[in-house]
């Protein structure tokens, strides 16, 4: 193997050193500090002779190509003397919309750092092999400068867009097309798993919404990690591997697997565990789906690709893709066939019965229709080469090769995306359905075949009897959570089923991604009752909190709640009382509270009330049951002594949350379109992207006052000013015509890791919202809650898509700050349905609404003071209240047009309006007349009669108020008339006409948002 290739990646990474800004303020050479740090890392490693690579024209071509346009723009007027228009403070800005910016003043001494740059060199040269090594370093080098409490500073002060990471990191991804000699050439692989939606909607259970989308990311990892693990993690671009817990785990496991030190291990799991929210000793698989199934990667051209294995056989572009698509099909052949060999194991048996025997034979039988050979997500693989674009007349060497390759790119998918393709169409369904060759298992078809009910497309292999007595003839009732009553699968649908067993998972897992442990992942499933259920738990564990100190009232409650537990035993016997392990976060803090209470039977019994394995069959389908919990709930919340200590007992709900989010313009975002991704306009990005002299420089050239820019120039000792002038103005006059900015290698690093960094934190919010990720990837999302907490969870998730710490525009780790998505926007969709509506329905419904709706939906928002108009595109929430499938939408805005204002705050006002209602203020009927005065209320809006509508909101809240001390039902009322009235007139726009006034949208989102919570029908 050519280890070279690592060694020139290492200096990529060093070539820059992380105190470029101290050093260029205090006047010291950069480059002499890049050397130092450099040797005190690799000294003494299987990398260090990368230190005398730092020179390297192919480093020094990449550091070119992988800078972003601000540093493009003082390339031009500066040309080599690259030491022009210096300036002395320390800035770093977001480089998606750089009117944000945090000054950075801590300064750490030299002493601190090579301190750091030896912690570093152990735990490198602890590795023996290049390839892992460089894998070790690049894993490692930024989380441990952030660990140390060092703070994040720019690649250059007079461009601070970027930090010297983000620069570094795209550096050695560049440098791939440099691998060949110093004129850049390479390849852009562009891979794509097709069909995804579909895939995840085909859905009957909780547990196959998860797996499905699980499966999706294990799939498209599997496919990117061939590259990554040979070529190292630089190579993608989109995702990125920083931060990512399916990279960490597969490094994890092929550090384990090659022998390599523990203590370099131990790093490597405390940096996912920190950086990643994935615990590898405690997960034991990446817990979330955060794997996008599609990817852009960077790669050297096809003669550097060849020196290495596999890839030794590829002559053409085309053996590249087809490579691809058949190393797919191998993957998901491996998964096929292990699933095969575990259902015949031993041990299976005993889990499953003869489900699993005839599992295994009857996809054994199935692989002769190419099942085995047909993976469930179609793929789509585009490989272009850097010759392509002299086709063009673009330059090898020019600045803009990497955005005219991203060009390219979009040009070739749009053509491609011409045919479609779906994966069934390789299947031999004719011989499989025609002859009477396959019989499903343990019922057999009477008309040939059956069709499977959770797909609905494909012939079952397996059906199951739809009544009990006939079902335990072949099962043990006992696995009928998992395989229902009257189900029937086809292939497909049965390996997800079978997956969602951790003992099946586990080995497919250690297969594909790498083993990491011996021990069975933490990943059981839980059904969408104890999804509705969790606001009842939650009350009732934290009113037996409450309690502790009353020993009598801890009693009483004991007994309340066990007599329903008796109940219970006599109505669907001992067996119903079986309990689970806790499987949300939510649930394990419960446990924790649990625990505190010192009565042990209230202990017991509400460990028991919290876990029980079928929820559904006590707490919803038999009809006396649930009588018997709403009579205990009245009764709790109804005691005179109880009521008063502690919160209310939650009623039992049957509607569950389906919260989906997807960002907006993100195509146009990742080709640089700001002024639609961003909402920037490409004068203010240029004027803000620069610091100092050159940013007036900028400045004097937008406004066309070539004069002050020639001066400024002479002052500098410039050369050649009016044909640099001339240059730069031909350049920003072409970027304003595109509405966009040339995009970079840095850009997209800061991009993807923006991304991948709002993918865990939305898992933890969704965690903290006592609710189940099916997938989180950076802007789009999907997981499933309880009502109660769906519209305070969509606040949060927008708030810190933009502003996720108190560093505006910023996300912060220790003292380390990276660039958030700022004033991008992203919309939502959350569809309030009933558990026993069927799930695919639902999951399509919440997919259409949030692209025909919510992501056709625009806002006009009227400044009365200044007598403009903002219009805000998308960033939409479309609320759906779906009782027994008859839909009803209303759709919320969330923003406002300015990048400093409040977030989903309609979202605020309906939680905080329900909040008073609940609390007696108002009483239910505000509500209703609010509904029934829908059309005065737009009538005074739309002819802006403020005055007037204030009079009248202010009556409709006066008739409804339950607030006796008059002066505190005054303050209520104004309150309330002067926040809904702030955008009074703001409307809603859809395909180009005015539709409902954002105030009747939130009162019909009141009234849905109510109905949703009200609980048992």
């Amino acid at each position: 193997m050519n280890n070279e290739i690592y060694l020139l990646k290492s200096a990529c990474l060093f070539h820059d050193p992380p105190t470029k800004a101290w050093d260029i303020c205090k006047g010291r050479k950069h480059e002499e500090q890049a050397e130092k740090i450099a040797d005190k890392v690799l000294k003494d490693s299987i990398l260090e002779s990368a230190i005398f690579e730092l020179n390297n024209i192919k480093v020094r071509q990449s550091d070119y190509l992988a800078s972003s346009v601000d540093r493009w723009l003082l390339s031009k007027i500066v040309s080599e003397d690259f030491h022009k228009f210096p300036f002395k403070k320390i800035k770093i800005k977001n480089i998606f919309n750089p009117s944000f910016s945090q000054e950075v003043k801590d300064e750490i001494a030299n002493e601190k750092v090579y301190e750091f740059a030896e912690a570093l060199n152990k735990i490198v040269k602890s590795v023996r092999d290049t390839r892992l090594a460089y894998h070790v370093l690049y894993a490692s080098y930024e989380p441990l400068w952030i660990k140390n409490g060092f703070p994040s500073l720019p690649a250059d002060t007079r461009t601070p867009s970027h930090s010297v990471f983000d620069h570094n990191y795209a550096t050695a991804s560049m440098i791939n097309w440099f691998l060949g000699g110093k004129n850049p050439k390479g390849i852009l692989l562009y891979i794509d798993l097709g069909s995804v939606q579909r895939f995840i909607a085909h859905s009957r259970k909780l547990s196959d919404l998860w797996l499905s989308s699980y499966l999706a990311s294990v799939l498209a990892w599997s496919v990117f990690w061939i590259f990554v693990r040979i070529l190292g993690p630089d190579i993608m671009v989109l995702p990125t591997c920083r931060g990512n817990s399916f990279y960490y785990h597969s490094l994890i496991s092929e550090l384990i697997a090659n022998g390599v030190d523990k203590s370099v291990i131990e790093v490597i799991k405390n940096i996912s565990k920190e950086f990643a929210g994935y615990n590898p000793d405690e997960d034991n698989i990446p817990k979330y789906a955060i794997i996008p199934t599609t990817a852009t990667l960077i790669l050297p051209e096809l003669n550097e690709l060849k020196k290495l294995e596999p890839f030794r056989e590829l002559r053409e572009l085309k053996d590249l893709e087809n490579f691809v698509s058949k190393r797919y099909e191998e993957i998901w052949n491996k998964i096929y066939d292990k699933i095969i060999e575990v259902c015949e194991c031993t041990n299976m048996l005993g889990e499953l019965g003869d489900l699993a025997t005839h599992a295994g034979r009857l996809l054994k039988e199935c692989k002769k229709f190419n099942f085995d050979k047909t993976p469930p997500l179609p793929i789509r693989v585009i490989a272009l080469s850097t010759d392509k674009l002299t086709e063009f007349d673009v330059k090898e060497d020019s600045y803009d090769l990497y955005h005219n390759m991203f060009k390219l790119l979009a040009y070739e998918e749009g053509k491609r995306k011409i045919y479609k393709f779906r994966p069934e169409e390789n299947l031999d369904l004719y011989n499989m359905t025609s002859q009477h060759i396959l019989d499903s298992w343990p019922i057999k078809s009477k008309r040939g075949f059956e069709y499977c009910t959770v797909c609905g497309s494909l012939p079952a292999i397996i059906s199951l009897p739809s009544n009990e007595e006939e079902y335990t003839k072949y099962l043990d009732i006992g696995i009928e959570p998992i395989f229902s009553l009257g189900e029937r699968f086809c292939p497909l649908c049965l390996i997800k089923r079978l997956l969602t067993k951790e003992k099946i998972l586990k080995p497919i897992i250690d297969e594909l991604l790498g083993k990491v442990s011996d021990n069975l992942p933490s990943r059981k499933f839980i059904s969408v009752c104890d999804i509705t259920l969790m606001p009842f738990k939650k009350t009732i564990v934290m009113k037996g909190i409450a309690l502790n100190k009353d020993t009598e009232l801890s009693e009483q409650l004991s007994r309340m709640i066990g007599n329903i537990q008796k109940e219970i035993e006599e109505t669907l016997g001992k067996e119903a009382m079986k309990v689970r392990e806790p499987i949300l976060n939510a649930e394990k803090f419960l446990l924790e509270k649990i625990r505190e209470i010192s009565h042990i039977d209230l202990r017991g019994q509400l460990v028991c009330l919290v876990f029980l394995d079928n929820a559904e069959s006590i707490f919803m389908k038999d009809f006396k049951l649930r009588k018997a919990w709403i009579k205990l709930i009245r009764n709790i919340n109804n005691d005179g002594k109880m009521r008063k200590i502690g919160g209310k007992v939650e009623s039992l709900n049957t509607y569950y949350a389906i919260v989906r989010s997807d960002g907006d313009n993100l195509g146009k975002i990742i080709r640089g379109e700001i002024k639609d991704g961003f909402r920037v306009e490409v004068k203010d990005y240029l004027f803000n992207i620069l610091e100092g002299d050159s940013k007036e420089l900028i400045n004097y050239i937008l406004k066309k006052e070539r004069e002050k820019a020639k001066e400024l120039c002479k002052q500098e000792g410039i050369a050649n000013i009016d044909e640099k002038i001339e240059e730069i103005s031909k350049f920003i006059d072409y970027l304003q015509n595109i509405n966009g900015i040339f995009i970079s290698p840095s850009y997209h690093c800061a991009l993807s890791r923006a991304l991948m960094n709002n993918a865990t934190r939305d898992a933890k919010i969704i965690d903290e919202h006592n609710g189940l990720v099916v997938y989180s990837g950076g802007d789009d999302l999907l997981a499933v809650m309880p009502v109660k907490d769906c519209l305070n969870a969509v606040k949060k998730l927008r708030e810190k898509f933009s502003f996720p710490s108190e560093h505006e525009g910023f996300d912060k780790k220790y003292n380390y700050i990276t660039p958030s998505m700022v004033t991008a926007s992203r919309s939502f969709s959350v569809y309030l349905t009933h558990y026993m509506f069927p799930m695919y329905a639902a999951i399509n419904n919440s997919a259409t609404l949030l692209d025909e709706l919510a992501k056709k939906t625009n806002w006009s928002f009227k400044d009365a003071l200044h007598d403009k108009e903002a219009i805000v595109e998308k960033d939409t929430l479309v609320l759906s209240y779906s009782p027994r499938g008859k839909e009803l939408n209303s759709l919320l805005p969330l923003s406002t047009g300015s990048p400093n204002k409040k977030f989903a705050k309609t979202l605020e006002y309906v939680e905080k309006l329900l909040l008073d209602i609940e609390d007696g203020k108002f009483s239910v009927s505000l509500i209703y007349d609010f509904y029934s005065n829908f059309q005065t209320i737009k009538l005074l809006a739309v002819n802006d009669k403020k005055t007037l509508l204030k009079f009248f909101l202010r009556k409709i809240f006066e008739k409804n108020c339950e607030i006796k001390d008059e002066q505190q039902k005054h303050e209520k009322i104004i309150e309330w008339t002067e926040m809904l009235t702030e955008d009074y007139n703001a409307k809603e726009i859809k395909n180009g006409a005015e539709n409902e006034l954002l105030l009747n949208q939130l009162f019909l989102t009141l009234m849905l948002y109510r109905s949703g919570l009200r609980g048992i029908e």
